[in-house]
């Protein structure tokens, strides 16, 4: 990795490379130099037909340097062009090489999900396939799993346009403020779960961004290095400009589910308190307005409807709550 690279992003701490735990002191159990770890290796795949060769090539040689035993789970998101067809290729070719084809393209969140699922290693790699990443970045990845951390998050540094440097800017910015977890960047596609980080993880549509956050509300060990991040070679960029619109907006859902996802009935309640406070101020102010004879019907009017507007929210919140959040 160059040094350019490691200097990339500057506004978390230098000493978050190497470290992003959310827990003090993480367990250590025991890696493949104890006792032998399956890897698994997920690369969601759309319409990739010009760099799917190029990437499984990559992993397998990373399989037989690192003597790694494991499998590379291909999932074809509904490609229109000839991914499909190359990577059954590559299939024969290949002895760690599994496909699993969508019929239709569900998006990149629905074919993470469908990989992790088939997963069977006890290490989970994320990575995409469009030929940014190495494999030999790999095993560092591994080697932070092994000494103990849940997730390894990878970060790099490509030249890019300001267009786009400058959002990812902001929407990393935002995002280590709002969940309180300093990483570079949040949605790059090569990170490394141990098994368990995964199990029982549920991803909403375009949730992928988030994969980092909702795993430290789980209590996981987080950690980062520095990746190869390369220029796209071949094939075009999936994401358009509407993903950073879409994407401030899951954001701000996601902190609201992470604080208030069990009590939804204090977001109600809150609201409920406003209106009812403000039918007590209306129906206070058409008194005075009687007692000094200048008053007309509209204060009692808007009181009354604030009043019920208030209480029938109130109930409503309170059913949500009982509804989606019963108690054990």
């Amino acid at each position: 990795m160059t040094e350019s690279t490691e200097a990339f992003y500057s506004s978390p701490s230098s000493s978050m490379e190497e470290k992003v735990s959310v827990r003090d002191k993480p367990s250590f159990t025991c890696g493949l130099d104890d006792e032998r770890k399956r890897l698994s290796v997920v690369v969601p795949l759309y319409n990739e037909e010009d760099n799917v060769y190029q990437v499984v090539d990559d992993l397998e040689r990373m399989f037989t340097s690192s003597g790694f035993d494991g499998e590379i789970i291909l999932i074809d998101d509904g490609s229109t062009d000839r991914t499909l067809e190359i990577a059954r290729q590559l299939q024969k070719e290949y002895s760690h090489v599994n496909i699993i084809p969508h019929g239709t393209n569900l998006g990149k969140t629905a074919a993470m999900i469908t990989g992790f699922q088939h997963a069977t290693g006890d290490y989970v790699i994320l990575m995409d396939g469009d030929g940014q990443f190495l494999a030999k970045d790999i095993p560092k990845m591994v080697e932070k799993l092994k000494n103990g951390f849940d997730v390894v998050n990878g970060w790099g540094k490509k030249k890019e346009p300001l267009t786009k440097i400058i959002p990812s800017l902001v929407y990393n910015g935002i995002s280590r403020k709002l969940f309180s977890l300093n990483v570079h960047q949040f949605n790059l596609g090569f990170k490394a779960f141990k098994r368990e980080a995964l199990d029982g993880l549920i991803l909403k549509k375009d949730e992928h961004r988030y994969i980092l956050p909702l795993l430290k509300e789980k209590g996981f060990a987080i950690t980062e290095i520095p990746v190869a991040y390369l220029p796209r070679q071949n094939g075009t960029s999936k994401y358009g400009v509407m993903r950073i619109p879409f994407g401030v907006m899951d954001m701000v859902s996601l902190k609201i589910e992470l604080v208030l996802g069990e009590r939804p009935f204090r977001v109600f309640g809150l609201a409920s308190l406003g209106l009812v406070l403000s039918g007590i101020i209306s129906g206070l102010y058409g008194v005075y307005g009687l007692v000094t004879g200048s008053g007309t019907m509209w204060p009692a009017a808007f009181s009354t409807m604030f009043l019920l507007s208030g209480i029938t929210i109130l109930f409503v919140g309170y059913a949500v709550e009982a509804a989606t959040c019963p108690r054990k």
